[in-house]
């Protein structure tokens, strides 16, 4: 099988985001599957909180299989949402868990993803999330 250098950089960039996820949830190696579905959620309620322009933006820094994830049974027709405030944004990402990964602090979890997005982004994008996000969920970053 043929090697491509764009598929494995992007799926070794995507393991190094969720190692980063699993120390910052304070969880050992072997837990990838439980930081895959923080990531996803995660990026899903920060995805339909944005205005296209500010999505496009956002998504153009992230590793291409990340990027396929934030994507992924998107519908700009239902963006953003109306209801913009921490609560709803961590219920909405409760929900999306899996059953077997209900047992997630939620909150802590969605903190987890914020601080990996804060040191794998271009600190200027992050910058500019904070400006167009509500102060309540912006209250989850660091």
């Amino acid at each position: 099988m043929a090697h491509i250098p764009i598929i494995e950089k992007s799926t070794h960039k995507t393991y190094a985001w969720l190692y980063d996820i699993e120390n910052n949830m304070g969880w050992e190696e072997g837990n990838e599957g439980r930081a895959l579905s923080l990531l996803k959620t995660t990026l899903h309620r920060l995805r339909d909180n944005l205005l296209l322009n500010d999505l496009a933006h956002f998504a153009a820094q992230l590793p291409t299989l990340i990027r396929g994830i934030l994507y992924e049974s998107w519908n700009p027709d239902h963006t953003p949402v109306k209801d913009r405030k921490k609560g709803e944004f961590l219920a909405s990402a409760m929900y999306d868990l899996p059953e077997s990964h209900k047992d997630i602090d939620i909150e802590e979890g969605v903190r987890a993803v914020f601080k990996t997005l804060y040191y794998r982004i271009d600190p200027m994008e992050i910058e500019k999330l904070k400006k167009v996000l509500p102060e309540s969920i912006r209250e989850l970053m660091p």
